[in-house]
């Protein structure tokens, strides 16, 4: 008895484990990742993943190197400059766009 309960306490924290860290998507995981650095609760979360979703879809490169960054970060400060270094990455993709459809525009 002692066995199986042992086993089943192991299967249950893998299966945490796998869920909390594989098949949660890459946005609610960097942005609970944020909130427990930064002390919050379930508080901002949703905004944050909603957020971070619309930038993977704007600008993959950006969102990917905000959960790179995040799942290395150790304070508060450090996830939130990773939060401010994707938003101006994206910044800047759209910036870059902006003036080639300018030089396009003003090339014909």
């Amino acid at each position: 008895m002692k066995k199986l309960l042992a086993l089943l306490i192991v299967v249950g924290a893998a299966g945490f484990f796998v869920y909390r860290y594989v098949l949660t998507p890459a946005p609610e995981r960097s942005c609970q990742k944020l909130a427990t650095l930064c002390g919050e609760k379930a508080r901002g979360i949703d905004s944050c993943v909603r957020g971070m979703a619309e930038l993977g879809k704007s600008n993959k490169e950006a969102a990917d190197k905000f959960d790179t960054c995040i799942a290395g970060a150790k304070s508060c400060g450090e996830g939130v400059g990773c939060a401010a270094g994707a938003g101006v990455s994206a910044a800047a993709g759209v910036l870059n766009d902006f003036m080639k459809g300018i030089g396009s525009a003003l090339g014909k």
